[in-house]
């Protein structure tokens, strides 16, 4: 009977190695079948490791290309991204659930929100009022000294510019507010919604015998 070379130094190895030594074999390069007390610094086949009885315990993984690299590489950054996502959604949910203890108070926070920007942008239109009014006077001083034929004193041209800029400013301003009142809406919407949806899902969870009321005991004669 023919014994192949590799299983006599297999033998030869287990015999010489210590009882709880681990063995590692694999395929090299070359294609040979390798083995050692040490795992493989890498392989593109795999291997295994077995006990000192031969006994494979695991498989060793084998190396990756190029490619594998960057897409498990890309994996792992994506489920990472999607357990911080799902850690963050579970903490505003909880926010959420203690700072309200039911619609009617999410909108009457939203509309605290909205009466405050709407006092903010009441106050901007008084401002740009006054601004165009300030703008017109000087506009109307501009005009009669074109009428004279009279050049432009640069003090009124200043004040045209700089009543030009603060409407400028008031406006976008003015802009800015509208927008975050529009903002504020959307983002209520939002947790109105939530909260609506987390509040529905605990009530679901909740067992369907918790409210009912206990059978009533028969009466002892």
């Amino acid at each position: 009977m023919r014994i192949e070379p590799f299983v006599i130094g297999l033998g030869l190895f287990l015999s010489s190695a210590g009882a709880s030594a681990a063995l590692y074999k694999w395929i090299d390069e070359k294609g040979r079948t390798q083995y050692s007390d040490k795992p493989p610094a890498q392989t593109s086949k795999g291997g295994v490791e077995m006990s000192n009885r031969g006994i494979v315990k695991k498989k060793l993984e084998a190396e990756l290309t190029p490619e594998e690299k960057k897409a498990k590489a890309e994996d792992a950054a994506r489920r990472k991204t999607e357990l911080q996502e799902a850690a963050a959604q579970r903490r505003a949910d909880n926010a959420l659930l203690l700072s309200f203890s039911s619609v009617e108070e999410i909108d009457m926070k939203r509309d605290r929100e909205l009466q405050a920007i709407d006092a903010i942008i009441a106050n901007l239109r008084s401002q740009e009022r006054s601004v165009v009014e300030r703008w017109n006077d000087d506009r109307k001083r501009a005009d009669i000294h074109a009428k004279r034929g009279k050049p432009l004193p640069d003090g009124i041209k200043e004040d045209l510019a700089r009543s030009e800029g603060e409407a400028k400013v008031i406006r976008d301003e003015i802009q800015r507010r509208n927008q975050e009142a529009q903002d504020t809406r959307v983002k209520y919407q939002a947790l109105r919604k939530r909260y609506t949806e987390l509040r529905q899902s605990m009530a679901a969870q909740e067992p369907a015998s918790a409210g009912a009321l206990p059978a009533s005991a028969p009466s002892k004669k």
